[in-house]
Protein backbone atom coordinates (compact mmCIF):
# COMPACT_ATOMS: atom_id res chain seq x y z
CA UNK A 1 0.00 0.00 0.00
CA UNK A 2 1.45 3.50 -0.70
CA UNK A 3 1.55 6.11 0.92
CA UNK A 4 1.79 10.12 -0.06
CA UNK A 5 4.90 12.29 1.75
CA UNK A 6 5.52 15.71 0.37
CA UNK A 7 9.36 16.40 0.91
CA UNK A 8 10.76 19.96 0.73
CA UNK A 9 14.22 20.10 -0.53
CA UNK A 10 15.21 23.53 -0.06
CA UNK A 11 18.93 23.52 -1.44
CA UNK A 12 18.58 23.63 -5.44
CA UNK A 13 22.03 21.68 -5.72
CA UNK A 14 20.38 18.96 -3.87
CA UNK A 15 17.60 19.16 -5.41
CA UNK A 16 19.46 18.76 -9.27
CA UNK A 17 21.60 16.50 -7.91
CA UNK A 18 18.80 14.06 -6.77
CA UNK A 19 16.94 14.25 -10.25
CA UNK A 20 20.38 13.92 -12.54
CA UNK A 21 21.28 10.49 -10.03
CA UNK A 22 17.60 9.06 -10.10
CA UNK A 23 15.56 10.80 -12.27
CA UNK A 24 12.30 12.76 -11.92
CA UNK A 25 9.64 9.17 -11.40
CA UNK A 26 12.65 6.96 -9.19
CA UNK A 27 12.44 10.08 -6.50
CA UNK A 28 10.42 7.94 -4.35
CA UNK A 29 11.80 4.49 -4.74
CA UNK A 30 15.19 5.80 -4.19
CA UNK A 31 14.78 7.62 -1.26
CA UNK A 32 12.37 4.59 0.62
CA UNK A 33 15.03 2.28 -0.48
CA UNK A 34 17.67 4.56 1.19
CA UNK A 35 15.95 4.60 4.32
CA UNK A 36 14.27 1.33 4.53
CA UNK A 37 17.02 -0.63 5.94
CA UNK A 38 17.31 2.43 8.92
CA UNK A 39 13.31 2.53 10.11
CA UNK A 40 12.84 -1.47 9.79
CA UNK A 41 16.35 -2.27 11.72
CA UNK A 42 15.74 -4.93 13.54
CA UNK A 43 18.24 -6.62 16.42
CA UNK A 44 20.01 -9.72 14.88
CA UNK A 45 18.14 -12.54 17.32
CA UNK A 46 21.08 -14.41 17.16
CA UNK A 47 23.43 -12.15 17.78
CA UNK A 48 21.93 -10.72 21.01
CA UNK A 49 21.73 -14.17 22.25
CA UNK A 50 25.56 -14.99 21.78
CA UNK A 51 26.35 -11.76 22.95
CA UNK A 52 24.65 -12.97 26.50
CA UNK A 53 25.66 -16.46 26.59
CA UNK A 54 29.08 -14.81 26.24
CA UNK A 55 28.56 -12.44 28.75
CA UNK A 56 27.11 -14.92 31.17
CA UNK A 57 30.26 -17.40 30.89
CA UNK A 58 32.36 -14.18 32.44
CA UNK A 59 32.44 -15.31 35.67
CA UNK A 60 34.28 -12.33 37.13
CA UNK A 61 31.10 -10.02 35.22
CA UNK A 62 28.55 -12.53 36.62
CA UNK A 63 29.87 -12.10 40.14
CA UNK A 64 30.24 -8.12 39.98
CA UNK A 65 26.60 -7.67 38.59
CA UNK A 66 25.18 -10.33 41.19
CA UNK A 67 26.59 -8.24 43.96
CA UNK A 68 25.79 -5.10 42.31
CA UNK A 69 21.82 -6.37 42.38
CA UNK A 70 22.41 -7.64 45.67
CA UNK A 71 22.59 -4.09 47.13
CA UNK A 72 20.52 -2.87 44.80
CA UNK A 73 17.84 -4.25 47.88
CA UNK A 74 19.16 -1.69 50.86
CA UNK A 75 18.35 1.36 48.79
CA UNK A 76 14.86 1.02 48.46
CA UNK A 77 13.31 2.88 51.28
CA UNK A 78 9.60 2.63 52.38
CA UNK A 79 8.62 6.22 51.49
CA UNK A 80 5.64 6.91 49.94
CA UNK A 81 5.35 7.71 46.64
Amino acid sequence: MSKRLTLYIHDDNVYNGLISLVGRGNISNFIENLIKPIVNKVPNLDELEQGYKQMAQDKDREKEAQEWVNNLSGDVGHEPW
